[in-house]
Order: structure tokens, then C-alpha cells, then sequence
């Protein structure tokens, strides 16, 4: 019987994990939705900061591998920095790289 290393399991599970298709769209006045799509099941988490401010998270526990979530009170003509997160029920996690996305 051959045993493979833990190590090499743990590699194949994180290069399953990825993001892609990542958009951010304005739907109504002081609202955006971000989107993107992950290769398993994850759940959905944007950080989004207007300048000189904090992050605010959005979240949504749900496990799919298409997310969608929609940023409320935004303020108009601000561009706004964000970021995704995704984490599978292994815990493996994933993140964008930081994008901005101008309030109309």
C-alpha cells in the first residue's frame, strides 16, 4: 500500500482554490455588486475602504463557486479600494489582489 505525503495532498488542494472573473458593477445609487467565480465551493468576502478610511467587510457564509455580494451606503463620485476572499470547507484561502472601483 503507498501513502502519499502530506504535503503533496495539501499542495493539490490549494492550487484548486483560485479566483477569477473578478467585477464590480454599480446596480442602483450608493450600491455596487463585486463578483467572481472560485475553481470548488467557498464562501464570499469583500473588503472595500473609500480613501483615508477603514475596511468594511461584506460577507456571505454561503459555499458556491459563484459569488455575489452587494456593497450598500456607498457615497457617489468616491473611488473605493476592495479586495475578495474565498475560504473552502478544507479552510484553504484565497485572496484578489486590491482593485478600486469609481462611485457614479
Amino acid at each position: 500500500m503507498a501513502f502519499l505525503p502530506l504535503f503533496s495532498v495539501l499542495v493539490s488542494a490549494q492550487q484548486q482554490t483560485w479566483i477569477a472573473n473578478l467585477t464590480a458593477a454599480q446596480t442602483a445609487t450608493g450600491t455596487a455588486t463585486v463578483a467572481w467565480t472560485t475553481a470548488v465551493p467557498s464562501d464570499s468576502r469583500v473588503y472595500y475602504r473609500a480613501p483615508g478610511k477603514g475596511y468594511v467587510q461584506a460577507s456571505n457564509p454561503q459555499m458556491t463557486t459563484n459569488h455575489s455580494i452587494v456593497l450598500t451606503g456607498l457615497t457617489a463620485a468616491v473611488n473605493y479600494q476592495y479586495y475578495v476572499t474565498s475560504t473552502d470547507s478544507a479552510t484553504l484561502s484565497v485572496t484578489s489582489g486590491s482593485s478600486n472601483y469609481f462611485t457614479l
